[in-house]
């Protein structure tokens, strides 16, 4: 367990699937874990799932804590820590998840004292099976948030340079394969199956598949999808139709758009 207090500014979706990995594997006691949304209704519901305190603002968890996840929209970066450049706080170490804004961005809204650590993780976390990559100059900081990510599932450390092209891969990466689980179980009940029957059918086979490339070691993706291809199969007319359709074409464009939108959001915060 991680003596070091926390705070949270920013009570989304992505906040809370972090938080909940981080108390699920009891790294921090939830009464040292402050947090703090402009919007009080999502603070408060924290507080009332998780245990953890409410501060009044985003201040008041710089004054209390030793380490903040700043988890708000890119766009909203500037209100959430307006005014603390000339504070003194307590916390020495900042992790941003905001998409696109490189650290160097937001330790401008910060004291000098506070180093910045820039990580990527994803929905995943929720159920510790996150995947995120970190980057940052200072070791210690960089530790501390490796730790707290370890607790939401695997991480990695790679330059800032391929953070924009990480959040779009893995940041994004969830939503990707919700999509083709809700195409899979739509399809199936237009052709007859009941919803309940098709989106189990969808997301056991995305989780087995998961599993299965998980373990195989040795063998990637591409040599499972071909392993699964009979010659004259079901499976080859599907996959040949995708292919033939131009799946990985929709696949490399939407990849392109993504990373021109973290980019744009980097300028605009």
């Amino acid at each position: 367990m991680l003596t070091k207090k926390i705070g949270i500014v920013g009570c989304g979706n992505m906040a809370r699937g972090i938080l909940s990995g981080v108390i699920s594997c009891k790294l921090v006691n939830p009464k040292s874990i402050f947090v703090y949304d402009s919007a009080r209704k999502a603070s408060g519901a924290f507080k009332s799932k998780f245990g953890v305190q409410a501060a009044p603002d985003a201040r008041s968890v710089f004054q209390r804590t030793d380490v903040v996840l700043l988890a708000v929209k890119p766009q909203n970066l500037s209100d959430a820590l307006k005014g603390l450049r000339e504070s003194k706080v307590r916390a020495r170490w900042l992790i941003t998840i905001l998409a696109g804004v490189p650290r160097s961005k937001v330790s401008l809204f910060l004291p000098k004292t506070v180093r910045v650590v820039r990580a990527m993780p994803n929905l995943g976390a929720t159920v510790g099976a996150s995947y995120t990559a970190l980057c940052g100059s200072d070791r210690r900081a960089v530790a501390l948030a490796g730790k707290i990510f370890e607790a939401c599932g695997t991480v990695t450390f790679v330059s800032e340079s391929k953070m924009d092209l990480v959040t779009v891969l893995g940041g994004s990466g969830p939503a990707y394969f919700f999509l083709l689980m809700e195409i899979l179980a739509e399809q199936g009940i237009k052709c007859g199956l009941s919803k309940k029957v098709a989106e189990t059918l969808a997301v056991q086979t995305a989780w087995g598949a998961a599993m299965l490339a998980s373990v195989s070691r040795s063998a990637s993706p591409s040599m499972l999808r071909r392993a699964v291809t009979s010659k004259g199969g079901t499976t080859e007319a599907a996959v040949r139709c995708m292919e033939t359709m131009g799946i990985r074409k929709i696949f490399g464009e939407a990849i392109r758009r993504g990373l021109k939108r973290a980019r744009q959001l980097g300028r605009r915060s």
